[in-house]
Parts: C-alpha cells; structure tokens; sequence
C-alpha cells in the first residue's frame, strides 16, 4: 500500500499489507459501588494513537545506506505533525514518526524497516475542505463526519464594529471585543496614521533618505546611500545596495512622515525572512522625533557570514543619542529550519510603559498564517522618562555585509502606527471596515489581520466544535460581517 506524507507520495517507499489500520481508540471509564449491582460510567475518552508502522522501500536506483536513510528523513520525519493519508483513503490523520530506522547495510531489492506513528489527536479529517458563506447573518454547517470538527470563521467587516460574537444554536458562543452601550460613547481609540502593505502601489508618501546617510555601526546600524527598492506582489526588498562609507553595512532606506508628532502610539514593523541561504542581513524600522532625533530601533539582525543567527532587537535611545538594548529575542532552532519565516514585531507605549509584541509564522506550511509561532511579550518600564520623545517620522531600512557576496534576503511586508488615546467611559472601535477577523477554533487563536488579538476576546466566551450533522452559527452585529466558515469533516 502507498501513501502520501502532506500530500506528497514516494514511489519508492510502501506500506506492507500486513498492516492493520487502528479506528476508534476508545477507554470507558467505570467504577463499582459498594452493596450496589454493576457499574458506574465514567467519563469516555478517545485516546491518542502509538503504533508501529511496518515499511518498505524499494531501491529501484541501487542508492547505498546513507542515501536511502536521508530520503526517509527528508520525507518522514519532522519537528511538526505531517498529514499521512494512505492510498485510495479519503480521509488522513496528523502524525509524528519516531523511533529507529534499522535495516541491513546490503540495500539491494526490497529493504524492510519500521517506526513510530504517534497520532496525538486520534480523529481522521476528511481529504475534501468544505465552506460556506453568511447569508443575513447566518449560515449552516453541515459536517458529514462522525466526530465533532472545529470550524474556522473568517469574517470582512463591512463596515466599523466594535465586537464581532459567533454562536452556535443556543448552546455556545465566542466574541471579542465589547457590546456598545446606550450609556456610553463609542470612539475609536487607536486611529492609524497610516498603515501601508507594500507592493507597487502602497509606496505612496515615501521617499528615500538623502545620499550618504548611516544610521551608525551598532546592531541595528548600516548606510544608505544610493540603495533602493523594487517590488513584488506583497512585499518590497533591496534592489541596489548601493555604498557603504561609514559602516560595514550597505542597503536601502525610506522615510515617511506621521504627520503629527504622537506621545502614545502603537507600532508594527512585519518582515520576510528567507533562510535558505546562509549569510548577514538587517531589516529595521526607526521611529524619530520632530527635530530629526532617533527616539526607538526596531528589527530584524543577522550578523553571521555563514550560520543563521538572527535576533529580533528593540533600542532606545535618550535625548543624547545614547542607546539601551530593551529587549531581545534570538530566533528558536526550531523556526532557523523554516525557509520562509515571517516576522511581526510590535512596539507600543503608553505612559511610561513600552511594550514589545512579537511572533512569526511558516509562510510555506502556513501561508494563511493560522499558527503562531514563538508569540513572546516584555514590558520595559521607562521610569526614568528617558525615553519619551514623541515621534513624527518613520525610517525603514535593509542591508547586508559589504565584505560578503552571501547574504540573508529580508522583504518588507508593511508598516503601520496609530495613536493610543485613553478615554475610560467609551466603548473602543476594535475592527475597522475592511479588516479581516479569523476565528480558529482547532488552534484556539483570534486574529484581525494576521495579528493575534486573543487579549480582546470576552471572558465567557469559548472556542466551539461542531457536532456531526448540521449545526446552524449566528453572527453579531447585523449587517456588518460577511462570513466564510471552512472545515474538514472528521471520524473516529
């Protein structure tokens, strides 16, 4: 028997016939009562699934026994689930396989070996994706399955909102955000200054700092002088990397005014990182104040010629110049392996506290961004006030090593900042028309834009399943969201 391992089948490796494919790995629970008949029933769980898998691979090209156990490798074996879907099955299962691969060192012919297949969650999930859409607010959910699935909203905002609420029949409910109330005024508390995702046409309002510029020689320093941009669908990177005099970094760099200069803000600086090439690379975004004084440096820095290093690094800097390293957050071994790694960092202050936000995402296994990875939060507490300049201009810059040909290519996705404006007695505008709110309920996770917002979601709410059959979802507000819910049918 053949299968495939996301989606991806091997001729050269099968499953042996022998194999017995395990289904509802149930364990009831009982308990006895003294001078009573019988039992009790427990609770009835569906446990996890451990079991060898018996393999076999055919050494159709007469590869030796290093080349055979690296193919294993690079097709089997991961640090995330895989989906493993066998032949002619309609349905696949999220696996890990471990243990020892052992065969002979003579590989001709026919090569037997066996390994771990650890299922953690024990339900299968159908091969097809269904969806559906909202109509007057409403929409049905029909899941052809055995067991529960756990569906995924996504919801455009028609127009501004201050709470989006999903509820299921009359049993269950999830919201974020806050109901309005007749009492108080609904404002909204954040308003964007601008917010640019940058492809050919959201370059508008930006220009390139004059020739010659550096930004200096520390970790988040580098000149600009000569670099520029070009574009592709959803992002912008380097194009010419122009000089470097002053330091040993070289690269291209934009300026935008805010317009105003702000006291409380909220700032987000998303980048690409490709991995697949070791070698330097920097991307950071710099907030200066009215009379031209450098106030926050945030980004990305990877200073090895030849090892993935990289670390996101947050600078302050006081009325003199003179930079504190406020926080900083080395990159986990486990997203170095990704080959296209996305990167959000988010710098806010309110009054004397500066706060940093920052996660990533695999733009190849998650490309619509449903799992975040390495989601890190550190508040510094400025109370000294050595840290309050307000800011009005917005700097962002990407570069290499002058010294070598190697390097780590970044891609500006889009910058944007608003103003933080406290007002206790109004109820905040939380989604904006346009934005896109994602409801995940398998991962648990809410996003609006693909930014985490789960510190919105309401204190009663839950993260919901729907059984096998119909289930009917009802949305709230009225007529302000068209709905898409998508979901995979799912069996014991």
């Amino acid at each position: 028997m053949q299968f495939y391992i996301n989606d991806v089948m091997n001729d050269n490796l099968y499953i042996e016939d022998s194999f017995e494919i395990p289904s509802l790995n149930t364990e009831q629970e009982t308990r006895e009562i003294r001078g009573r008949d019988g039992f009790l029933l427990g609770d009835k769980k569906v446990k996890g699934y451990n079991f060898v898998i018996p393999f076999i691979y055919v050494n159709h090209e007469k590869k030796n026994y290093q080349d055979i156990v690296n193919e294993i490798v690079e097709h089997m074996i991961t640090d995330d689930e895989v989906r493993l879907r066998f032949e002619n099955e309609y349905w696949y299962w999220n696996v890990l396989f471990s243990g020892t691969i052992e065969f002979k060192q003579k590989t001709q012919g026919f090569i037997s070996f066996e390994l771990n297949c650890i299922v953690i969650d024990p339900f299968k999930h159908s091969n097809e994706l269904y969806n559906t859409v909202s109509q007057d607010d409403h929409l049905t959910l029909y899941n052809r399955g055995t067991a529960p699935t756990y569906p995924i909203f996504r919801a455009t905002a028609r127009k501004d909102s201050t709470m989006l609420m999903v509820a299921k029949n009359d049993e269950d409910y999830f919201m974020i955000g806050e109901s309005e109330d007749t009492e108080k005024d609904t404002k909204e508390l954040a308003p964007f200054k601008f917010n640019d995702e940058f492809n050919k046409q959201m370059f508008l309002g930006w220009n390139y700092t004059q020739q010659e510029w550096s930004y200096g020689a520390g970790l988040d320093g580098g000149d600009a002088d000569g670099g520029t941009f070009t574009f592709n669908n959803n992002s912008m990177h380097v194009k010419d990397w122009g000089s470097a005099t002053a330091t040993n970094y070289h690269g291209a760099s934009v300026q935008k005014s805010i317009g105003e200069s702000l006291q409380d803000f909220s700032f987000m600086f998303k980048i690409g990182v490709r991995q697949t090439v070791d070698g330097s690379g920097k991307s950071f975004a710099y907030l200066y104040d009215e009379s031209n004084k450098l106030a926050f440096s945030i980004g990305y820095a990877n200073t090895a010629t030849s090892r993935n290093m990289g670390a996101i690094v947050v600078n302050a800097y006081n009325t003199y110049g003179e930079a504190e390293r406020i926080y900083t957050r080395h990159t986990d071994v486990r997203d170095k392996r990704l080959a296209d790694m996305s990167v959000f960092m988010k710098l806010q202050r309110r009054g004397q506290e500066i706060r940093i936000e920052t996660y990533k995402f695999d733009e190849h296994g998650d490309s619509n961004r449903r799992r975040v990875r390495d989601s890190h939060t550190q508040i510094y507490h400025d109370t000294g006030d050595l840290y309050q300049n307000k800011v009005r201009i917005i700097h962002l810059y990407s570069s290499k090593s002058k010294n070598h040909s190697n390097f780590q290519r970044h891609f500006i996705l889009g910058v944007y900042i608003q103003q933080l404006i406290t007002d206790d007695r109004a109820i905040p505008i939380t989604i904006r028309a346009g934005d896109v709110v994602v409801v995940d309920n398998q991962n648990q996770i809410v996003t609006i834009n693909d930014e985490p917002v789960t510190h919105l979601k309401d204190f009663g709410a839950n993260y919901f399943d729907a059984p096998a059959n119909v289930t009917e979802i009802f949305f709230t507000p009225e007529d302000t969201f068209d709905v898409q819910a998508e979901w995979r049918d799912r069996f014991y």
